[in-house]
């Protein structure tokens, strides 16, 4: 115990900057050859750290898109000091990619996207003007991952301690911009847009998309990529309801959270505008038809073009500030639900909000259809004014 302490005090010291000498390696007797820790030339780099990682998140579920994320500020890690053997690793080594994080562009592009982290510094240095990294992006994401993966190198015993460990970058505290709902006065002007008045279908709508996206999300408080990524047999049909079902998961639909897994009956105002009807045309391309074909993305996300076109279209016809966006329909009809007099569990079970009572944690999260139905039946919007259908 005495020689741990001694150990991990000087381990302390070298994380802090200080020179401390390696110690000459011990001689162990024949019997403890067998057991003999691996020498420090045999020691895994950063990089086989993370692909130990990467293997073991993977069998137990975790999401690919975490191991791309997490690899992303691993070569960044690596760009800037070399693929280090993971006992070298140090704290000093972490607070120096977290400098270069800080300065490091939100969205390279261009020649940017070849230059390697020094490079980019070396950029931004000469130019201000570039928009860098935030301090909270810079914790949550890069520290975070680096921490973890080294976190998972303590818990596997091939370091000691984790020299991400409290490595943080303070940030400025900024006034954050809070969503405000759409008001029906926003809908009555949202659903007079060109793309309802006009029958209007711009490039960036993503065709039907424009039309049936805003309706859909002021009819079910759904987020923008849950609609996006529904296809043809998720619209069900069971007990003379038809729902939502936004239960699966795979490599094309994702879900938020785990209570956002749900089923969401069509409130009967989607089908009078003929939501039906457009489901069944789209059928006609097969079962695993996507709803929206048109709409695409670079990323991961389907909608994510289409949000910052939804952005500025509403902004443009609309003359809404950033604090309404897209986001909002979903604001609206938690409001139009407490309007209609929806009990609060029936209305959390409706969005995919997590239970918080102890209490309604027990027993299953799916309500009955007929009790969903009933909830969003009484959706209430005074005075909204659908003129154009």
């Amino acid at each position: 115990m005495k020689a741990k302490v001694k150990t991990l005090d000087l381990v302390r010291k070298r994380h802090a900057g200080k020179p401390i000498d390696t110690p000459p390696r011990p001689v162990l007797s024949k019997g403890m050859l067998s057991h003999a820790p691996s020498s420090v030339s045999e020691a895994p780099t950063f990089t086989q750290i993370f692909e130990k990682w990467s293997e073991e998140h993977k069998s137990a579920g975790g999401p690919e898109k975490t191991v791309k994320d997490f690899g992303t500020y691993v070569r960044r890690f690596v760009e800037l000091h070399g693929d280090l053997q993971i006992t070298q690793i140090t704290k000093a080594h972490v607070r120096a990619f977290k400098d270069a994080m800080l300065r490091l562009p939100v969205r390279p592009s261009g020649k940017l996207l070849k230059m390697t982290v020094p490079e980019l510094v070396e950029y931004t240095d000469k130019h201000p003007d570039i928009k860098v990294l935030s301090a909270r992006t810079v914790n949550d994401k890069g520290l975070g991952a680096i921490g973890a993966v080294l976190n998972w190198a303590v818990e596997n015993a091939y370091i000691e301690v984790n020299p991400a460990s409290k490595v943080k970058a303070k940030s400025t505290k900024t006034k954050k911009t809070v969503r405000q709902p759409y008001s029906v006065e926003d809908l009555n002007l949202i659903f007079n847009f060109p793309i309802y008045s006009d029958n209007d279908r711009p490039k960036g709508g993503a065709g039907e998309a424009a039309k049936w996206l805003p309706l859909m999300a002021a009819f079910t408080g759904a987020r923008l990529e849950e609609l996006g990524q529904l296809t043809v047999d998720d619209i069900k049909h069971e007990q003379g309801i038809y729902f939502f079902d936004m239960t699966a998961v795979d490599d094309k639909k994702r879900r938020k959270t785990e209570s956002s897994k749900r089923r969401v009956p069509i409130h009967s105002k989607l089908i009078e505008l003929g939501f039906l009807d457009y489901v069944a045309e789209m059928g006609k391309a097969g079962q695993e038809a996507q709803l929206f074909p048109q709409l695409k993305s670079k990323g991961e996300k389907r909608t994510a073009s289409w949000s910052k076109w939804w952005s500025k279209y509403a902004r443009k016809h609309g003359a809404f500030d950033s604090s309404k966006v897209f986001h909002s329909f979903r604001h609206s009809f938690k409001d139009g639900l407490r309007e209609g007099g929806v009990q609060e569990e029936i209305s959390d079970a409706l969005t995919g909000h997590a239970p918080v009572t102890e209490g309604r944690k027990y027993g299953s999260n799916a309500y009955p259809l007929k009790r969903l139905k009933e909830g969003i039946e009484q959706l209430t919007y005074p005075g909204l004014e659908l003129l154009h259908f």
